[in-house]
């Protein structure tokens, strides 16, 4: 009989460690899943963010040419028909 207790204890001993190395295995599982998941997700940010600085970077090189007086030359010129001291206007019909 003691021989049987024991052998009874020995068995549930090693389901319990089973059951337990199960229950890693599967946080372990869900833990790498949820990693992979979240380096996606990084990378895609990382990448938005290198596209709004790109965006950034090219709209603050227009308010910068925005800003020079060839710029304004330019707008007048085209929009407004603007013409500089001594120059002559054709137009052509």
């Amino acid at each position: 009989m003691e021989n049987y207790a024991a052998a009874k204890k020995v068995e549930r001993t090693i389901i319990l460690c089973l059951v337990g190395l199960v229950a890693i295995i599967v946080v372990a599982v869900i833990s790498f899943v949820s990693l992979g998941k979240a380096r996606r997700t990084n990378a895609n940010y990382d990448a938005l963010i290198a596209r709004l600085e790109a965006e950034k970077n090219s709209l603050e090189n227009n308010l910068d040419y925005m800003n020079t007086d060839a710029f304004i030359e330019e707008q007048a010129r085209e929009h407004f028909g603007m013409i500089k001291d001594g120059e002559t206007l054709y137009i052509y019909e």
